[in-house]
């Protein structure tokens, strides 16, 4: 009975993503840059940013509900905190901390991503008019996730975004959904998700042209399906493969692996395929650090991602999981 449920979820996998091709208008890279709020494809946790952004079904820690709001149940009560140096000397930096349960989980997470304050420039200052502005974007977000089975579980996530550009803002809610499902055998999860649904962004306020005052453009969120399996090919060798389909682009298909040379160190690679977008393609290694402490240990993980032209990014990330009960 087992392995014909896993079959069928194994169906499931194969045939969803055509299944679910008509969920968006399939104008592929033609739609490049037309949603806001970007940055919610942007990676956050570092484990994963080393395995090639393959998360929806690989968390280990706090982080993973970012992907898929059900790897709240497949994680342990912890918090996780990342840093990454992302391109044009901006910041992004991202906390979450789960609560589990016997049979549910709660997860708290916040971002913040920052340009600092750049010098305001126009047509009759080039060099600067001696003003500053800054952009920001900032997230908080609550998850719940529960099981309905031992092996099945379901997570959805509520999210309050804002985007500071000057004295600009724009503030929009958006929900995720998420299941996650473990085969039984050898570590074998698949994990799909459907993230950032909600109403189109729109900046508050007015601007004026020629006397004549208008309302700022909306635009639609990057609404994106994510869709994988991973599975332990041997004892130390954890293999993710992961299917992405944003709302604003093509499919990216993704493969990443992780081998533990011990129970204290982690070595990580993986490819983005397909991935049309500048800096969205390219190989991606990273390394973990397990160190006894309080809890179950702390984890200290890394990754390099190659962005193409465009330029490299790295990331540091810390883990903390607190004792279970």
């Amino acid at each position: 009975m087992r392995y014909k449920t896993s079959l069928v979820f194994l169906s499931i996998f194969l045939s969803t993503p055509s299944l679910c091709a008509g969920i968006f208008e399939i104008l592929g890279g033609q739609k490049v840059g037309t949603t806001s709020l970007t940055f919610l494809k942007i990676g956050v946790d570092t484990r994963s940013e080393g395995m090639g952004q393959t998360l929806v079904s690989t968390s280990r820690d706090a982080s993973g509900v970012y992907f898929n709001p059900a790897n709240a149940i497949s994680s342990t009560s912890g918090l996780t905190f990342s840093h990454i140096l992302w391109l044009a000397d901006v910041g992004y930096d991202y906390l979450s901390l789960v609560k589990n349960f016997r049979n549910s989980a709660v997860a708290l997470q916040v971002s913040n991503l920052s340009s600092g304050y750049i010098e305001e420039t126009d047509e009759l200052h080039p060099l600067g008019t001696g003003r500053y502005f800054r952009f920001a974007d900032n997230l908080l977000s609550l998850t719940y996730a529960f099981r309905m089975t031992d092996r099945f579980a379901i997570g959805v996530g509520a999210k309050g975004i804002m985007e500071t550009l000057a004295e600009i803002n724009s503030y929009v809610f958006a929900l995720d959904i998420g299941t996650i499902y473990n085969v039984g055998y050898r570590d074998i999860k698949i994990g799909m998700s459907l993230l950032n649904m909600g109403a189109d962004a729109r900046p508050k306020g007015k601007y004026t042209v020629d006397g004549i005052s208008h309302s700022y453009e909306a635009y639609p969120l990057p609404i994106v399906y994510r869709i994988g399996t991973s599975g332990k090919l041997f004892k130390n060798l954890l293999v993710a493969v992961e299917m992405d389909k944003p709302s604003d682009n093509v499919e990216a298909f993704k493969i990443g692996c992780e081998y533990s040379l011990s129970s204290f160190l982690q070595l990580r690679s993986g490819y983005r395929f397909n991935a049309k977008s500048p800096g969205s393609s390219g190989l991606s290694f990273g390394a973990g650090f397990v160190l006894p402490w309080y809890g179950e240990g702390l984890f200290v993980d890394y990754a390099f991602s190659e962005m193409g032209y465009i330029g490299d990014t790295h990331r540091v990330g810390v883990s903390l999981k607190l004792p279970q009960k």
